[in-house]
């Protein structure tokens, strides 16, 4: 019927499978978003940098892939942001990661343009983030809500 060779290797793949499919892991805590930084511009939109202070009580690390979110800057609606580069969030740490985010122009509501001089021209910005963080773990997906409102120290741009 069946040899040794053939149960065991079933055997194993099985117990690798439930190993696998039983492995989630916690979501990642949304502390807060400690600086923002508008990095360049031109016709097309911003490239901004955020360093947002996240808690992963994770034994693993986490790779945050993807954003799906809707961003307002001093009641401007900024729209959809992508996200420019992966971020790795190291195992049950809690510290701030760079974030990297992209924003086209048409997204930006009638007035936009003008409130980005008041954005530039202020010490602090009123950011308000909602949406969704996709972060994945040893081949696992997970989308994490994300729902913030506060003041931010606004960085000096970079040259």
């Amino acid at each position: 019927m069946f040899n040794k060779k053939f149960l065991s290797s079933f055997f194993f793949i099985t117990i690798v499978l439930l190993s696998i499919s039983s492995c989630t892991f916690k979501e990642v805590e949304f502390k807060k978003v400690e600086s923002f930084k508008l990095l360049s511009t031109d016709s097309k939109g911003a490239v901004v940098e955020l360093f947002i202070l996240l808690k992963n009580p994770n034994k693993m690390a986490i790779t945050v892939s993807d954003l799906d979110m809707n961003v307002m800057v001093n009641q401007t609606n900024i729209g959809k942001i992508k996200l420019a580069e992966k971020v790795k969030i190291n195992a049950r740490s809690e510290k701030a990661h760079r974030f990297v985010i992209k924003a086209n122009y048409s997204d930006l509501a009638v007035g936009g343009f003008s409130s980005l001089l008041s954005i530039i021209m202020s010490k602090k910005v009123n950011l308000t983030c909602n949406g969704n963080i996709t972060a994945k773990a040893l081949g696992v997906s997970k989308k994490m809500p994300v729902d913030f409102k506060g003041d931010v120290p606004l960085s000096y741009f970079s040259k």
